[in-house]
């Protein structure tokens, strides 16, 4: 009866639950590198890296991946219990047996001044006053922490003397420092406060239960928020007893190392046993699983980031990231959706917000937390359209056809059901209802008496098979109706019915239209492009709206808000322009799904905007903050030249070697990742600047000198860029190119040179006639060798004969010689035939053979002014001076001759039958061709010869 009783007080104190959005949450996990997932403690230093304890050593985020700290790096027991980032951006790392300072990447244990331990348990442990004076607590006392010149002391806050005086402070659990020496702490199940009145200590008379008090948080609002295993309470400013706000029911299974925090709004955070709960204005909100928020074990820590983004450590799941936290809600089925693909909204004028989904309507009161199904006596229908007319009376239209009116009871009374399909509705200013159908355009009333739903008047449109579906209508600024009709746009202002052909390029039709404020129309077309469109005496105009953030994305919707900003849903995300620059958000940044659906935005009345898409709709609750200016930053996180480490904030001197330069870059920012770019180049190396998704760079071994390596990261989503860094780079010369060896080389050379000389006076009469004999049969060597070697250059390797070079060459020079001296000239392209076979059936080895004698034959029966050349393969070219058709066929017939008439020995047993296919050109000098144009006729002739049975010559025809 006591506990029940207690209970229910509890109940009255603490308003009870209120339900939550879908939380969009992304977790980080052993794929990204975290490889312990019980997450112990969080913070984030000024740099922007997040530092996560775990039961399994340190993690440092840099927002893609973990880098881990161990025994390694000089943590003994890896059970982290605490992480603190101070003033100064120093990380203090705690465990069940000492505490640390991360240095330059290790991790320095801290003592006492008498040489012992720091053991820390899991608890507000350490807390950094306002003056940047460090307090922590070990051995259920307090200390204070100074570092100066990297030497550390600590020294107890209260004396041996002190505390045998007042026993509660021999057994401290929590502490919060705050200005003037001020400090709040838990103290033998009670609250002490140490102020300039000097210790007070606060319990039940205070509204203080017995609790060992281990988190605390002092709201900007001025209010105390204590936390211990099993309660909440808070004391407001200038109060003198603290309120309990437990939330009854949240604190019941084994207890959670407690947390609290404070968001932008001011609201408060804590951890419960299944999520998060937030304190907003008078009661309590939860986020659990729910709510898509899963913890395993439980929350464990709490951060917020420097963008206001909400981190969330849990005890089996790893990091946790709240995207678009305070911005975005999420709603789905879950949060009572009949269906989570959503299609259309409505605000009724009580404010209630109307939802049409794939499955039905529901209805979200002010302030509520979950819709209610609408029960419309209807089956479910696909609700793709819904309005509000003057009256305050809902109209709803569904995809099959059903146009009904919502009477104040939810229920659906029917105003038509034989429609072939409403894509959209519209109430005009003269109370109209426009229905856009797949087959056209239809008008209604909206009294209520019953007004049938007909063809507008003076409006001509194609029936039955011919009718062209309605796909968007709007109403301008001016009044006039516009309806799009894939490429036709029809106008009824007060002077009747338009038509305008709108084809603003290609063969795309358009899809989506919304109306601008300035009377002109958005229009996106089948192709994904955005065009907006004027109407004037000339006609449609269309402009072209670039935007890269939507290359490749389908549109689905269009809507020009109250600020004149242009929402663009994509298959892909939501694209904005606010007429100045372009932001995309997709599921990274809070969107419940990148997939947008049915008529894409709703505006309310406050100017928040509802987003359909098919896996739920997300509410943007201040869309003016999507454009705040986010500044990105970007450093070099870590270097390495081969094997050896560099430190990324010293200028790098190197000396030279064969080793590459390795560089990892880091943006410190979780929002819109996927579309991060790295920009860098390496001054005096390269002028180009290289774009890359991936933070890992890599330039091999560098030449000495010296070098800037500029970056900056860049992110068209945001449309933000960091200024650009650079850092310098020297890499210093080889010994063998350095100034000392230079002058130690010349002075050898003078040295050995004045030796020289000496001994060249001395033996110059005596070795005179040597001399002169060696370098003449020296000469004579070096011609000779260089003969072999003009030779060899000229040469086939393989057949001896004219390689292909070389041939050319001399037929070039045949070819202006016979041109000079109006002499003709015979050029013959042969191929032996069936020369695969041999390689195939008979080796490589004996196809050399072949080769090599078919060389062999056609050298012993050319003339000596003759040539031949192999000109690939098994192709030869032969030059015959000299020779026309009349008197050179018998020439080329001896060749043909030569290279069948006996079969070709190929080994000491095995003999192969050889014959070659020939195509003939004979050049006249009266009408010129080139040695292109003479060796393409020659190869259409030798085409020819094989075409015609080959072992056969056949000529090309004269030139005309």
């Amino acid at each position: 009866m006591l506990r029940a009783a207690a209970a229910l007080t509890l109940a009255l104190l603490v308003p009870a639950i209120s339900m939550g959005q879908q939380v969009p949450a992304r977790y980080y996990g052993q794929q990204e590198g975290l490889g312990n997932l019980a997450v112990t403690a969080m913070a984030q230093s000024p740099d922007g890296y997040l530092w996560l304890g775990t039961e399994n050593g340190l993690y440092r985020h840099n927002g893609t991946s973990f880098q881990r700290y161990a025994q390694r790096e000089g943590l003994g027991e890896v059970q982290v219990t605490g992480v603190t980032v101070d003033h100064e951006g120093h990380v203090w790392v705690s465990n069940y047996s000492n505490l640390y300072l991360e240095t330059g990447g290790r991790l320095r244990p801290v003592l006492r001044d008498d040489g012992r331990k720091i053991n820390m348990w899991p608890s507000q442990n350490m807390s950094i006053a306002p003056d940047g004076t460090r307090y922590l607590i070990t051995g259920q006392r307090i200390y204070t922490l100074t570092l100066r010149d990297g030497k550390t002391e600590v020294r107890p806050v209260y004396s041996e003397e002190r505390v045998a005086q007042n026993m509660a402070l021999a057994r401290v659990s929590g502490v919060l420092a705050e200005a003037g020496g001020a400090l709040w702490f838990g103290c033998d199940g009670a609250l002490c406060h140490q102020g300039a009145d000097g210790l007070t200590v606060w319990g039940p008379a205070q509204g203080v239960p017995k609790e060992d008090w281990r988190a605390f948080l002092r709201d900007r609002g001025g209010q105390l928020w204590v936390r211990g295993d099993r309660h909440i309470i808070a004391l407001p400013a200038g109060a003198q007893r603290f309120v309990d706000r437990t939330l009854p029911g949240m604190f019941r299974q084994e207890p959670l190392r407690p947390v609290l925090a404070e968001d932008r709004q001011g609201r408060v955070l804590s951890n419960a046993d299944d999520g998060v709960i937030r304190w907003s204005q008078d009661h309590w909100e939860h986020y659990g699983a729910a709510n898509g928020l899963r913890s395993a074990g439980g929350v464990t820590a709490l951060q917020f980031d420097a963008d206001g983004g909400l981190w969330l450590g849990s005890r089996g799941l790893g990091l946790v990231n709240w995207r678009g936290y305070g911005n975005w809600e999420n709603w789905t089925t879950a949060q009572g959706l009949p269906n989570d693909v959503v299609l259309s909204f409505v605000h009724a004028a009580d404010g209630v917000l109307y939802t049409g989904t794939r499955s039905g309507l529901a209805r979200l009161p002010p302030g509520a937390r979950q819709f209610a199904p609408v029960a419309t006596g209807l089956p479910p229908l696909r609700w793709s359209s819904l309005a509000l007319d003057g009256d305050g009376q809902i109209w709803g239209a569904t995809f099959s056809g059903v146009l009904a009116r919502l009477a104040r009871d939810g229920r659906a009374r029917i105003h038509a059901q034989d429609l072939t399909g409403v894509t959209s509705l519209l109430v005009d200013r003269q109370q109209r209802l426009w229905l856009s159908t797949y087959d056209g355009v239809a008008v209604s009333g909206t009294g209520d008496g019953r007004q049938p739903v007909r063809a507008p008047e003076g409006l001509t449109q194609s029936k039955g098979n011919d009718a062209t579906a309605s796909l968007s209508q709007c109403q301008a600024p001016d009044g006039s109706l516009w309806f799009l009709k894939m490429n036709q746009l029809l106008q009824l202002d007060s002077t009747g019915w338009h038509s305008h052909v709108a084809i603003p390029d290609g063969d795309a039709e358009l899809s989506v239209m919304s109306c601008a404020a300035d009377g002109a129309l958005w229009l996106s077309d089948t192709r994904g492009r955005l065009w907006r469109a004027t109407v004037g005496a000339a006609g449609v105009q269309f402009k072209a709206v670039d935007s890269p953030l939507l290359a490749g994305a389908s549109i689905v919707g269009l809507l020009e808000d109250r600020r004149g900003w242009l929402w663009v849903a994509t298959d892909a995300g939501v694209a904005i322009w606010n007429r100045a620059h372009w932001r995309f958000f997709n599921q990274d940044d809070g969107l419940v799904w990148n997939d947008t659906n049915g008529q894409g935005f709703y505006e309310a009345t406050d100017g928040s905007m509802w987003i359909a898409t098919s896996n739920g709709a997300s509410h943007v609750l201040h869309p003016e903050l999507l454009f705040a200016p986010r500044q990105l930053s970007v450093r070099i996180e870590t270097a390495r030249r081969g094997a050896e480490p560099l430190a990324p904030d010293r200028q790098w001197q190197l000396p030279w070697a064969n080793a590459p330069l390795e560089l990892e870059l880091a943006s410190l920012h979780a929002q819109n990742r996927g579309a991060l770019r790295f920009h860098y180049r390496l001054a005096g190396l390269e002028n180009d600047w290289a774009v890359t998704a991936t933070p890992h760079l890599r330039y091999a071994t560098l030449p000495p000198g010296d070098y800037q390596f500029e970056y900056y990261a860049s992110n068209d989503y945001s449309h933000s860029r960091s200024p650009v860094q650079t850092h310098a780079v020297s890499i210093l010369p080889p010994w063998w190119r350095t100034w000392p060896f230079y002058l130690l080389c010349a002075a050898l050379g003078a040295l050995l040179l004045a030796l020289a000389y000496r001994l060249r006076v001395r033996h110059l009469l005596k070795r005179q006639l040597h001399t002169e004999q060696l370098v003449r049969e020296r000469t004579r060597e070096l011609e000779q060798s260089r003969e072999q070697l003009r030779q060899r250059a000229l040469r086939d390797s393989l057949t001896g004969a004219w390689n292909r070079g070389a041939i050319l060459e001399l037929v070039e020079h045949a070819l202006a010689q016979a041109l000079a001296q109006r002499q003709p000239l015979l050029l013959v392209l042969l191929d032996l035939d069936y020369f695969k076979r041999i390689n195939d059936n008979y080796g490589h080895a004996a196809g050399d053979a072949v080769l090599r004698e078919t060389v062999a034959r056609l050298s012993a029966a050319v003339r000596q002014s003759d040539a031949v050349g192999r000109y690939g393969g098994e192709e030869f070219l032969v030059l015959l001076p000299g020779l026309n058709q009349a008197n050179g066929h018998g020439r080329v017939e001896e060749l043909r001759h030569a290279i069948r008439h006996e079969p070709v020995r190929i080994d000491e047993r095995q003999t192969l039958a050889v014959t070659g296919s020939f195509g003939a050109i004979a050049f006249d000098p009266q009408r010129p061709l080139s040695m292109a144009q003479l060796i393409e006729l020659a190869d259409q002739a030798l085409y020819r010869a094989k075409e015609n049975g080959r072992n056969r010559i056949e000529y090309a025809p004269a030139a005309a």
